[in-house]
This record gives structure tokens, C-alpha cells and sequence, in this order.
């Protein structure tokens, strides 16, 4: 063999050698995992709807072409429920239905709404009404109600200190009825109709001071 040819085969052998390792170290080297994308922050649509288990809508959040946006929620019967949102005057509003559901005229219901200007409204319409408003710094609390028989009664309770009960008899006359702690009538004020034969009805106010056993002790006229 020639120098030359012995050159040429050690050359040929390194490059061999050297192919090798490399080879070796890239068949050796990690995996490279693709990496998953980003999670969207933000949904857009124009509707959501919720759905039960038995494929019935439960709720539905959404606009309507004239600007108004809001949410309903319904119950097992598929009657709305609950309501809130802003309509298109931009009057922010929740509305609470009984088991009847949004109707035309519902038997029962209570609406809450605020004015653009910041006016608060609050209207409740059935036949056991009732709001209590009470504040941990207020030894008392005021509710108002319509009884069963349909008579709307304001009531104002302190703790341990009485009462005073404001409401309207069964002629629409106004009455104001105060209670001592004990939850006796000590004092009343009432106004009604005088009838007398052949004359209009006047009115006739009255007031009645009771002891503590509600018996009468001073009254006028």
C-alpha cells in the first residue's frame, strides 16, 4: 500500500468515528413537545343559554335588538322566574315572579328598578306582601305587609320598647295603633265616617288610652 492510500483510509476512518458520535448524541437527544396554546380569556357571543340535564333551558343571558340587555331564569316548568338587567331607556332592573311565572298582569310579584338619575323604585303586588327593613345599628326594624285580607299594615318595632302599627280598617279608614313592650294596646287613633240620616258623611276622628290590661281608661269624643 501506498502512502497515499494510506492516508486516504485514516481519513476515511476518523470521518466514520466522528459520524458515529454524532449520530449517537442526536438518537440520544430529548423529545421535543409541541406546546399546547393559550387558553382564550375572553367568550363573545350575542346569547348564552343554560341547559339542565334534561335538556331544558334553565337560564338565558343576551341582548336584544333594541339595546336591552339581561338574563332570565326559569324553573323546572319552564316559566321565568327571575329577571335582570338594563332595557333600552337604560334602566337598570330585577324582577321576581312567582310560581306562575312572567304573565301579562302576575298574581305575585316584585319589581326592583333604578332611574338614569338614580331614583330607586321598588313595587310588590300579592296577597302576603311584605318588606322588613332593619339595620344592625337601629335598635328596631319597620315592616310593611298586606294582610290576608287584603288590609296593607306598616308596622315600626323597637327592641323591648313597643310599637306602633299604622294600617287602614276594613271602610278605608286610616287607623295608628300603639303597643307597649308587653304587646298591649295602651293608645288608638282613628278616623271614619259619620252617617247620619239625611246628611253627607263627615268624618269623625277618635282617640282611645288603654291601661295595661286594654281596658279603656280615657277616650275622645
Amino acid at each position: 500500500m501506498t502512502k497515499e492510500s494510506a492516508y486516504v483510509v485514516l481519513l476515511a476512518a476518523v470521518a466514520g468515528w466522528i459520524g458515529g458520535m454524532l449520530s449517537g448524541a442526536v438518537l440520544r437527544s430529548e423529545p421535543v413537545i409541541a406546546q399546547e396554546p393559550a387558553a382564550p380569556t375572553a367568550v363573545t357571543a350575542t346569547e348564552f343559554r343554560v341547559v339542565g340535564k334534561d335538556g331544558k333551558v334553565r337560564a338565558v343571558i343576551g341582548g336584544q335588538p333594541d339595546g336591552s340587555t339581561g338574563a332570565a331564569f326559569y324553573d323546572l316548568h319552564g316559566k321565568v322566574r327571575a329577571e335582570i338587567g338594563i332595557n333600552a331607556a337604560g334602566v337598570s332592573e330585577l324582577a321576581l315572579y312567582d310560581q306562575g311565572g312572567k304573565q301579562p298582569k302576575p298574581q305575585g310579584f316584585a319589581y326592583l328598578f333604578v332611574l338614569p338619575n338614580g331614583g330607586p323604585r321598588l313595587s310588590m303586588i300579592g296577597e302576603a306582601a311584605n318588606l322588613t327593613i332593619a339595620s344592625e345599628r337601629l335598635a328596631g326594624y319597620a315592616t310593611l305587609k298586606i294582610e290576608p285580607d287584603n288590609i296593607p299594615v306598616l308596622s315600626l318595632e323597637g327592641e323591648g320598647k313597643g310599637a306602633a302599627l299604622l294600617t287602614m280598617l276594613q271602610d278605608g279608614s286610616p287607623s295608628l295603633t300603639l303597643y307597649d313592650p308587653e304587646g298591649y294596646r295602651r293608645a288608638a287613633l282613628e278616623i271614619k265616617e259619620l252617617r247620619l240620616p239625611g246628611k253627607e258623611p263627615m268624618p269623625k276622628s277618635s282617640l282611645t288610652l288603654y291601661d295595661k290590661n286594654e281596658k279603656i281608661i280615657w277616650s275622645v269624643p
